[in-house]
């Protein structure tokens, strides 16, 4: 009974972590499409896809 016990603890602790893990990572992912969003300027859209470098 005491493997079964430290198994589903360290299942817990992995699942408690991947959740915290995820929360961070969403979190960070929001704030970083929404200040990208921010810096669209002069009618640039999503599926803009000229040339970076200014060619054609």
């Amino acid at each position: 009974m005491r493997v079964v016990a430290s198994a589903i603890i360290a299942l817990a602790w992995c699942a408690g972590i991947l959740i915290v893990a995820y929360a961070f990572a969403m979190n960070t992912y929001r704030r970083k499409i929404s200040s990208a969003e921010g810096l669209k300027t002069n009618g640039e859209s999503d599926d803009d896809t000229r040339d970076p470098r200014g060619g054609s």
